[in-house]
């Protein structure tokens, strides 16, 4: 149907006025206030209102309108993708045993996965003679893969660039992420040696060598995810990402490296959590920061640089108690990063905190992302939360919090100097006693643990990371899940 027709649909019917529909509703509210029945006053920091209409997104700068006339092409909230939504299926694996690594990644691409991601807990797992038992029967010329590690990159990277050789590969079709982030690193251990000034000249000449050579090598992480597996508030998880990029534009650039080089070896890592609509904003505004963020370091810039978007699911409302209903959870999270715009996601297991690593949980896992793939077709279209009145709010409302906060980040001297004075921690910790209390007082909902509990469950001991225990040189964020308090207490009243 032509535009002209559909604008026309429903000229017999008289407009409504947004006073007349708020009139309507405090008549329904019955003398209620309207601000406290129907305005939510969310955790980030702003309010959302009740409904919203054409009007309320006439104003948004990203959006075009007649208001905004200029903004032409698809704008970079919308995401990159131009004739789908098509994800990759990403199956993490923690390398611990070689040889049972080697098998779940095998079993994984023969059964849904687009690409997997290894994560290196020991750097003896990176040595060649480890690498090659890791990676037999994979094709690495054609598969996408990741390789997570905080040890030695320099040497995973030669290491992986060497079983090319031997196989007689060609290394420049390798289509890798080596997720190296060692701002991360200090984040989440405290510990400061990987960006000491030998370690990032090593790792500067690194970049240069990638950026220069290879074009679908990425070799800058930002594990952005760590926050939300922290409890964070999504505009702390934004702010912080784009603090985080922003020094390694600064650090790197200083090293000789072309920012626009730069920019395209960085990878964000996010958490998709509950929060439906937040969470489907929340990468439609990572977007528009990361924008902001190269407009600033590269004025006049008419070159598009993609923001690389990885998402994991949260493990901060996962439960081991009812372990099932992580299944749901994860559906509604896979989904918002799906909306959301993500390139690639990760589903963890849902019994990942009681259970070692198994077929079948990653089968299942991996399943969630296929349904809503072949069944529910969300790979069709893409953006399909585009020109919602409500999702297009949110949006601009987390850019707003996200941007004012990194700038308070920068004021501070950039995000490594925050985190060393300690503002960082102290942000995260006020929100964990908040989330905290308010999952103890069951306003925060975690079905299975603080509601409606299973007592003919069994005690069940959780399974414990022993890659946290590092050297710390500052006080590193505090990673874990919101329930293990009340589960804690709940155990006495189980079998």
């Amino acid at each position: 149907m032509p535009e002209t027709d559909t604008k026309n649909l429903f000229k017999e019917f008289p407009s409504v006025a947004t006073t007349e529909w708020i009139s309507a509703i405090i008549k329904d509210l019955k003398g209620a206030d309207f601000d406290s029945k129907m305005v939510w006053k969310t955790s980030e920091g702003f309010n959302l209102n009740p409904f919203y209409r054409e009007e309320d997104i006439l104003n948004l700068k990203y959006i075009k309108s007649e208001n905004n006339p200029e903004v032409s092409g698809l704008p970079v909230v919308r995401g990159y993708k131009t004739e789908s939504n098509n994800w990759d299926i990403c199956q993490e694996i923690n390398v611990i045993n070689i040889v049972e690594a080697n098998k779940f990644a095998v079993d994984a691409l023969k059964n849904g996965a687009d690409s997997i991601s290894f994560v290196f807990n020991e750097d003896n797992n990176i040595k060649q003679y480890a690498l090659q038992k890791l990676l037999k029967g994979i094709n690495i010329e054609n598969q996408k893969l990741r390789f997570i590690t905080n040890g030695d990159i320099v040497l995973l990277y030669n290491n992986i660039k060497q079983e090319f050789l031997n196989r007689k590969l060609n290394f420049k079709k390798a289509n890798i992420v080596f997720d190296y982030a060692p701002i991360c690193y200090l984040t989440i251990y405290g510990n400061s040696k990987e960006l000491a000034q030998n370690n990032l000249l090593k790792y500067s000449e690194l970049i240069k060598e990638v950026s220069e050579n290879f074009k679908n090598i990425k070799i800058i992480g930002i594990n952005a995810n760590c926050f939300g597996d922290a409890g964070c508030l999504l505009t702390h998880e934004l702010a912080y990402s784009i603090a985080i990029a922003s020094e390694y534009l600064s650090l790197f650039s200083e090293n000789g490296i072309a920012l626009k080089n730069i920019a395209k070896q960085i990878t964000f890592n996010y958490s998709t959590g509950s929060n439906y609509f937040l969470e489907i904003a929340k990468l439609r505004a990572a977007r528009v920061l990361w924008e902001k963020l190269l407009e600033a370091f590269i004025p006049n810039n008419s070159e598009i640089i993609p923001m690389n978007i990885h998402s994991i699911t949260t493990n901060w409302n996962k439960s081991i108690y009812d372990k099932y209903n992580n299944v749901l959870r994860q559906t509604t999270e896979a989904m918002s990063a799906i909306i959301g715009g993500t390139q690639s996601l990760t589903i963890r297991p849902f019994d990942i905190n009681s259970e070692n690593e198994n077929n079948f949980t990653n089968r299942l896992s991996r399943n969630i992302s296929i349904i809503l793939k072949e069944e529910a077709h969300l790979n069709k279209v893409g953006d399909i939360a585009g020109g919602s009145y409500y999702i297009e709010n949110i949006t601009d409302n987390l850019v707003k919090k996200s941007w004012e906060l990194f700038l308070e980040i920068e004021d501070k001297g950039g995000y490594i100097k925050a985190f060393k004075d300690g503002f960082i921690q102290e942000q995260i910790k006020k929100v964990q006693e908040q989330r905290c209390l308010s999952i103890a007082n069951q306003k925060e909902v975690i079905l299975g643990v603080n509601r409606y509990l299973n007592v003919t469950e069994k005690f069940i001991n959780e399974v414990k990371n022993n890659n946290m225990k590092k050297r710390s040189d500052f006080e590193p964020i505090n990673i874990f899940r919101g329930a293990q308090e009340i589960e804690m207490q709940n155990r006495n009243k189980l079998k």
